[in-house]
């Protein structure tokens, strides 16, 4: 089934938006949100199980036409407090068909009773494992902040001398934690979605004790030379348009070969819509000739 942008905004701000509130517990966050997803359609010709890498949990997304030794790990968003592999599924299925990766969507640990640097820790786990697994070629990909653990996770492995990713794709990424950009204000009541009064709260739940400038908590702030290339995009009524701004020139300017596209009056996310909105299924296509391994 297909439905216009039109109807998947009004289901964003009339579902979802209501449940992304400090006023409502996180536990009932992740409760609701993903059972607002659990009607979203499953592309056909990619299988997808539940597991275990190295203790942590997660899902798989295998193609039936796989790549041999290529695969995706995906990070799903939801500030750090919500969000799993399970209500992204569709999207990281997705994504993995289009790229023909097998694709792994770790369910890692979320604030705030795990705190940074917990989620990062389990990515680095899945990564690891994921190259063990017999996969020596590994791209990352996340939205939001998801796409900012991936910036993170990639700092990590350079810094730490390890193979770096063949590529990092961030969706709508959440790099500065500090909320300093200007479409915090400017798309405010554009974004169906996101609100300001949200994020600052998993912007705290998150950090904790650390300051929001550490530049893995808010990649923007970090050195962003030597890492893999990146494609970025953004709906241009993203709340989080300015991170994905600064990002790409960012990382331009640190010599890293930068794909940045906006797709106009689109909002936080909206390829989390792929199999049901035609510019989300646009967009994953997009992603997935920039991560294709060959």
């Amino acid at each position: 089934m297909r439905v216009s942008t039109e109807v998947a905004r009004a289901v964003v701000s009339t579902v979802l938006r209501p449940v992304l509130s400090p006023r409502v517990p996180p536990s009932w966050q992740r409760r609701l949100v993903d059972a607002s997803c659990a009607t979203m359609p499953m592309p056909k010709g990619v299988r997808i199980a539940h597991g275990w890498l190295d203790g942590v949990p997660g899902r798989v997304c295998v193609p039936d036409d796989r790549a041999a030794g290529v695969a995706i790990v995906y990070l799903h968003g939801g500030g750090y407090v919500t969000g799993s592999s399970f209500n992204l599924r569709a999207l990281a299925a997705s994504l993995a068909k289009a790229a023909r990766a097998t694709t792994f969507v770790p369910d890692y640990r979320r604030a705030p009773e795990h705190p940074y640097p917990s989620a990062l820790r389990d990515t680095m786990t899945v990564i690891r494992a994921v190259r063990r697994s017999g996969y020596p070629r590994v791209a990352l990909a996340g939205d939001s902040a998801g796409a900012g653990l991936a910036l993170a996770a990639a700092m990590r492995l350079r810094d730490g001398g390890e193979p770096t990713p063949t590529g990092i794709a961030a969706i709508s990424p959440w790099v500065d934690l500090t909320l300093a950009g200007e479409s915090y204000l400017t798309k405010a009541a554009a974004d169906p979605l996101l609100t300001e009064e949200w994020l600052r709260f998993c912007a705290c739940a998150y950090a904790a004790s650390v300051d929001l400038t550490h530049p893995e908590i808010s990649p923007l702030f970090a050195d962003l030379r030597g890492l893999p290339p990146l494609v970025i995009q953004a709906g241009t009524e993203d709340v989080l348009l300015s991170d994905a701004d600064r990002l790409a020139e960012a990382a331009a300017a640190a010599g890293v070969r930068t794909e940045y596209r906006r797709f106009p009056g689109l909002w936080h996310d909206f390829q989390q819509f792929a199999g049901v909105l035609s510019e989300a299924d646009e967009a994953i296509a997009a992603l997935a000739r920039h991560l294709t391994l060959e």
